[in-house]
Order: structure tokens, then C-alpha cells, then sequence
């Protein structure tokens, strides 16, 4: 691998006063015995007295450096809380959670809730009475000085912020908000919204989230290192804002060698504090591996606040006696040093008992910037001229701990991370960004995501920067081409230093071909084949007498191999609401791909069986083509003559698949009463389609398919989800 800066000189016209980022730079590299040549277009940043908002970034941060000259500060109360309500309704007063000092009520309110709605059709309807109930409880719960600065929800992750409508500051505008799902089929289930607007001149962000559980330790930080990838309209990242502000249940356990009875021991001796060492988040802070540069000022000064009875303050007795751990969390991320943020509170609520979780709460004092633009435009221009005289000794220089970096083989949904140190060798503060990746146009955008992808280094300081690699259903859609086993992945990273020269890094990977994002009519017409050997040409044919490997000609073998695993072990033990696994996904995954669908019946517990059915449902979702197809007018089918007439329509392909899957969906309500809580999810994703609008219609429609089929088994048709002896249908 040859990497080469044939040149990159630098200009400094004194007399003019403006500076030349790199003239020009070539980058080449050699792919497939082709150079490609990348030229960095020539940037002059000119000194402009009226403009010191300039993207001189370097310039910038010198002047921030003298801010105090410029800036006056003013005190921002902000008052934090994090609270997963497992789903309940609220109390009409919430004891000592949203209590405050009357004499210094705080300038903001922030709350965030997760799991505010349980209801398996929140995840696909608009349905707003829960938040509504909420809203109502939390506002009889507020002085009545408190107005809705902004809210935004992601299913049951909510989070609003108030204003004390007699603060000193300015109501905020304009208000951002945005939101990035990370859980089960991305209904919204896990992820983050995120709140962003300036205090004053001071850019801030909140972020509420709700990560991963159970023992899905690299999943949470993967949802961490998702919702870090959030932007907002006006163009800002997370690391763009002065503070972010993260709270959230983000379900870091404790990787203790004490057992449950022992955990609990030593917290009711009053030893909590010896548990600390034992946190997830605080050892993937130090690892790096997630949250870095977030602070809890104050350490956890307060007791595990999971999992409790629901209605008592007495730690998990169900079967699972969950070990207690500190899932709810609050923390703060700064820019630069020069932030003002000081906290004088961080407990949890023990009186509050209806949820399975407490509440936990924050209040900070952020020193919030006005800037006088005049006195600005003067350090500016001071800062220019020293710039001038001291330019060759202000050049910013790095070292990066590797310049290239091979991810290997990489699988459908299964992350790989790696870290690159950038190091700051230079005798002055510099900021870096990540300018958009060099790659081929055939691959996707989002393979490999940054995190964070700008950041200041002070002086001999470094930070760390982490690599992921990533291939979900849009990734695997574009790069599953048939006929090939493995996709190659590879693009060239520009890090850009301000005022200083470009620095390269090649990342590269092999993707390995999954049944999951493929198109379900190649894998028909190729059932005999799985996705890895499609460029072995000495595959062997099927043993006939194996039904196994002849599957069923109506759909691809996977398709086939799920459902014969799910009637082999109990359909009765499915639970539609059960908890995703990524791990039992990946060996589902591995099953399918290598061709071992006995090792799908390997495991009997409840768990693995329902997750079965949700790689069925993840498997539909990702191929290229709906099984509903996308140009039917739900709106203008008002009869069942009318459904009929479009299910006969559909092509033969996806007529020959629900042919199949109705058979499969028909013993499933025979086998399990709970079928109908999954409806209008399965109705979604036959379409392809997660957007509310037309939720109630696809329903109907499958569910007239799934009565269709019933009828002609002579079984009762299915009224409002229950079974219900009816006259024939027509």
C-alpha cells in the first residue's frame, strides 16, 4: 500500500495579509493498478476586520483564548433530570423528584423519559396520550412559571425543556431538535433525541437516550457512537455545541465478580462506593471506548437505581434478580477549557416507586458568553497581526498513530472498531475535522462512521478517534451484487488541520455477503446456493431426500429454514415483546449463511425461539424488494373484492412468498394468542414501510390475507384481534 504527498507548500503573503491553506496536494494511491489522484482546491482565508466569525477556525480558537477580554458571563441554571418509567402512567405528584428552592428557581427545566410508552403500537402509530399525560403531570408538578421551551419524542424516549418564564435570559431562538434510532428494526425502540440551542451566544445540547441492555456491553457503545453521529438542521453536530449535556438510562451494569445476594450485601451496608470500580460506563470511558471526554463532576454519590419491585424500594426478587446498577446517568461534555460549568447536585430519588428504575437528578450553573462584537472585532485584528509576525512557529503539526487501518472480513450488523490517536506535536493549540471520505461512488455513504469527527487538541495533548464499520440494511442493499461473495470496502480520510498541511488515512475492509440485504428473488432463484459460494462454481447439488436442503421453491431457503425451526421448537414460547439480542442475532445470522439451519433448533429457551421470529421479521425488512409492493394505493382499497383483485395482482415472486408466509403467519394465531400484538409491525415491514401514515390500512390489508387463508382452512375468521366464528367469506 503506497500512500504519497507528492506537495504541499506553503504561502504566506504578509503584505496582504492573507493566509494559503495547502496550494495544492495530491494524494494518490493505486487500486487495482489505477492512480487516482484527489487535489485539495486552494483556500485563502482573507483577513476580513468585519467578519472575525470567520472559518478560520485556527484563528477562532486564539481569539477564544482571549474571550474574557470580549465577553461577559451570565449565570445559567439548568436542571437535569433522567427518569425510565417502565411504561407507566404518571403520578398526579411526584414526591421530591421535581422539588426546587423557590427562592432560586432554575433558569431551565430538562427532562427526559424512557420508556414512556410501552404499547407495542406506539412503535408504529402517533399515538400521544401517553405524552400528553405526562406533560400534564410534569407541568402540576412545576412552579407555575415554567413554560415549554421545546420537546421532541422518539416512541417512548421524550425529553422537554422548560424556561422560567421571570429568567434573566433570553428565550432561546432558534430551537433544533432531532432524534437517530438505534434499536430492533429501527422502530425507535433504543436511541437519542436531541435538543439544541444557543444560552445567550453559548451553544448547548441536551441529548437523551435510552442504550442497549442486558448484556449487550458493545451494542451500547455502538448506540453511543450512532446518536454521536446526530445532526441538527441548522448543520451543528454534538461536537459542535460549547456543552452537550447526556442523560438517559444507558443501561452500563456492573462487570462484577459478586452475585446478586453479595451485591446487595454491600449496598445495604452503606459500601456502595466500593461498587463504583466495577461500572461499565466509567471502564469504557477509560478504555475510551465510549463517552470519552464526558464528566460526571460528582462522581455517583448515590445508590444503584436499577432494578427495583415496581411500588416498593426493594431490589429485584423476580426470577432474574436483576443485580442492582447505576442504568441512569447524567454527564456533560465540554469544548475547550474555557467553558464555565460548575454542579452542586447529582441523587437519586428513592421515594418514587412506581417504575422498576429512580429518578436521577443534575442542577449546574453554566456560565453562559454575550459577546461584545466591537471589542471582538479589536482581538481579532490583534490576533492577526501576531499571527503574521509568528506564523511559521504557530504552524499547527500532529502525529497519528497509524496511517492505515484493515477492518478484515466484516459482517451484516456486527460493528468493528478501531482507534487512531492523533497526537498534537505542534507548540500551539489546533483544531481537526474529518473532511467527507474519498470512496468510490458504487459504495455507501455510512459504512464507516467517526467518532467525534472534530475536536480541539491542546499542546502535547491527544485524542482519540474511533473507527467504525458498520453494514445495516441500506449499506448491505447497495453492496450485495449477485454473483459475488464479498464486496470491498475502501476509502481515503482527509484529516484537515486548520492552517495547517492535510494528513491521509486509508481504511479498508471486506464486506462478506449475508442472505440479509440481498434481493429475496435472486435468493429464490439461487436457494440451492447460499450468498457465500455464489463464486463457487463446484457447489454440490442438494441431497433430495433432505428437506433441509431442497427448502420450498416459494421462498428463499432461509426463509425456510426459520420458520421449519420455530414449528420444531414451540411457537407458543414466542414473545413478541422480548428483548433484542445483537448476540443470538449473530449466531441466528451465522446459521443462515453457512448453511446450518440444524443449529437453529440447538437452543431451546424462550429467548432464542423469540428471537428467531424477529430474524425472520429483520430478514424480510432487509431485502431489496417489499413483499407488499410499494405502488399499491392503500387509500383507494375500500372492499375486500378490492384486496383481492390487488393481492392477485402482486408479481409472482412476492405472490408465490405470501402464498408461504401466510401458512407460516396462520399457525402462528392457532399457536400463540399473543400473535396480534405484532400485526401492524409485520404489516410494516411486509411494505417496507415505517411511516405512520397508512398504518391502519396496511394492517387491514394483511389481516384480510391472514383471514383469507383461514377461510380456506376452515378456521374462524379473526375479528379486532381475537378469533370469532363468522359467516364464510365471499
Amino acid at each position: 500500500m503506497v500512500v504519497c504527498c507528492l506537495c504541499c507548500t506553503w504561502l504566506f503573503d504578509v503584505t496582504h495579509q492573507t493566509i494559503f491553506l495547502p496550494v495544492v496536494t495530491y494524494f494518490s494511491r493505486r487500486i487495482n493498478n489505477v492512480m487516482t489522484f484527489y487535489s485539495a482546491s486552494v483556500k485563502p482565508i482573507s483577513q476580513t476586520a468585519h467578519r472575525p466569525w470567520t472559518n478560520d477556525s485556527a484563528v477562532d480558537d486564539l481569539v477564544q483564548d482571549c474571550q474574557e477580554r470580549f465577553c461577559t458571563f451570565q449565570n445559567a441554571s439548568i436542571f437535569v433530570s433522567t427518569f425510565n418509567v417502565n411504561g407507566k402512567s404518571p403520578p398526579d405528584y411526584a414526591t421530591d423528584w421535581l422539588v426546587f428552592d423557590t427562592e432560586r428557581l432554575p433558569d431551565f427545566v430538562v427532562i427526559g423519559l424512557q420508556e414512556m410508552d410501552l404499547a407495542l403500537g406506539t412503535y408504529v402509530t402517533e399515538s400521544t396520550i401517553r405524552e400528553e399525560q405526562w406533560l400534564r403531570a410534569i407541568k402540576k408538578n412545576l412552579p407555575r412559571t415554567y413554560e415549554i421551551v421545546e420537546k421532541i419524542r422518539l416512541i417512548g424516549i421524550f425529553m422537554v425543556i422548560y424556561r422560567h418564564s421571570e429568567s434573566h435570559l433570553p428565550l432561546p431562538s432558534p430551537v433544533h431538535t432531532s432524534w437517530v434510532a438505534t434499536g430492533f428494526l429501527k422502530f425507535g425502540n433504543k436511541g437519542g433525541v436531541g435538543i439544541s440551542f444557543n444560552i445567550n451566544d453559548t451553544p448547548v445540547c441536551f441529548i437523551n437516550s435510552h442504550l442497549a441492555a442486558g448484556g449487550e456491553l458493545s451494542k451500547r457503545n455502538q448506540d453511543f457512537r450512532e446518536i454521536s453521529q446526530m445532526k441538527f438542521a441548522n448543520g451543528r453536530g454534538l461536537y459542535d455545541h460549547d456543552i452537550v449535556f447526556w442523560l438517559g438510562d444507558l443501561n452500563y451494569r456492573l462487570d462484577s465478580p459478586y452475585g446478586y445476594d453479595d451485591v446487595v450485601k454491600i449496598i445495604e451496608s452503606g459500601k456502595t462506593n466500593t461498587l463504583i470500580q466495577f461500572d461499565q460506563l466509567q471502564k469504557q470511558q477509560e478504555s475510551r471506548q465510549a463517552f470519552h471526554g464526558f464528566k460526571e463532576l460528582l462522581g455517583l454519590p448515590f445508590r444503584p437505581t436499577y432494578k427495583f419491585d415496581v411500588g416498593t424500594s426493594r431490589w429485584d426478587t423476580s426470577e432474574k434478580r436483576r443485580i442492582p446498577a447505576w442504568c441512569d446517568r447524567i454527564l456533560y461534555w465540554t469544548k475547550d477549557k474555557q467553558i464555565k460549568i460548575s454542579q452542586s447536585e447529582y441523587s437519586s430519588v428513592e421515594r418514587i416507586t412506581f417504575s422498576d428504575h429512580k429518578p436521577v437528578r443534575a442542577s449546574f450553573m453554566l456560565g453562559s458568553k454575550i459577546v461584545d462584537q466591537q471589542k471582538k472585532i479589536k482581538v481579532y485584528e490583534e490576533v492577526l497581526r501576531e499571527g503574521d509576525k509568528k506564523a511559521n512557529e504557530m504552524l499547527p503539526q500532529i502525529e497519528l498513530s497509524a496511517t492505515e487501518f484493515s477492518f478484515g472480513n466484516v459482517y451484516y450488523r456486527s460493528a468493528v472498531v478501531r482507534t487512531l490517536t492523533i497526537k498534537n506535536t505542534g507548540k500551539t493549540g489546533t483544531r481537526f475535522s474529518f473532511a467527507p471520505n474519498h470512496q468510490d461512488d458504487s459504495l455507501p455513504e455510512n459504512w464507516l462512521t467517526i467518532t467525534p469527527k472534530s475536536s480541539y487538541i491542546e499542546a502535547g495533548a491527544d485524542v482519540e478517534i474511533n473507527f467504525q464499520v458498520l453494514v445495516s440494511d441500506e449499506e448491505a442493499r447497495k453492496i450485495s451484487i449477485p454473483g459475488k461473495s464479498e464486496f470491498p470496502l475502501l476509502c481515503i480520510l482527509i484529516i484537515r488541520l486548520d492552517q495547517g498541511r492535510d494528513y491521509f488515512v486509508v481504511c479498508d475492509a471486506k464486506y462478506q455477503k449475508s442472505c440479509f440485504g440481498c434481493s429475496f428473488i435472486h435468493l429464490v432463484n439461487n436457494r440451492h446456493r447460499l450468498p457465500k459460494d455464489e463464486e463457487d462454481l463446484l457447489v454440490a447439488p442438494p441431497n433430495e431426500k433432505d428437506p433441509l436442503q431442497v427448502g420450498d421453491h416459494r421462498v428463499p431457503i432461509q426463509i425456510f429454514w426459520l420458520c421449519w425451526a420455530m414449528r420444531s421448537l414451540s411457537m407458543e414460547e414466542i414473545t413478541f415483546d422480548e428483548t433484542f439480542s445483537e448476540s443470538y442475532f449473530h449466531q441466528i445470522r451465522d446459521c443462515l449463511d453457512n448453511g446450518k439451519p440444524r443449529e437453529l433448533i440447538a437452543k431451546k429457551d424462550k429467548k432464542w425461539i423469540s428471537m428467531l421470529y424477529s430474524s425472520l421479521l429483520m430478514l424480510i425488512d432487509s431485502f431489496k424488494e417489499p413483499m407488499f409492493p410499494g405502488n399499491i394505493n392503500l387509500s383507494e382499497i375500500t372492499s375486500d373484492h378490492e384486496r383481492l383483485l390487488t393481492i392477485s395482482a402482486f408479481p409472482p415472486p412476492q405472490l408465490k412468498a405470501m402464498d408461504f408466509l401466510l401458512d407460516f403467519f396462520v399457525d402462528l394465531t392457532l399457536k400463540n394468542d399473543q400473535f396480534f400484538k405484532n400485526l401492524q409491525v409485520l404489516a410494516n415491514i411486509l411494505f417496507h414501510s415505517k411511516i405512520p401514515k397508512g398504518t391502519s390500512e396496511r394492517r387491514s390489508l394483511l389481516l384480510f390475507c391472514i383471514n383469507h387463508r383461514r377461510h380456506k382452512r376452515s378456521l374462524p375468521v379473526l375479528i379486532d384481534d381475537h378469533p370469532t366464528p363468522v359467516a364464510p367469506m365471499e
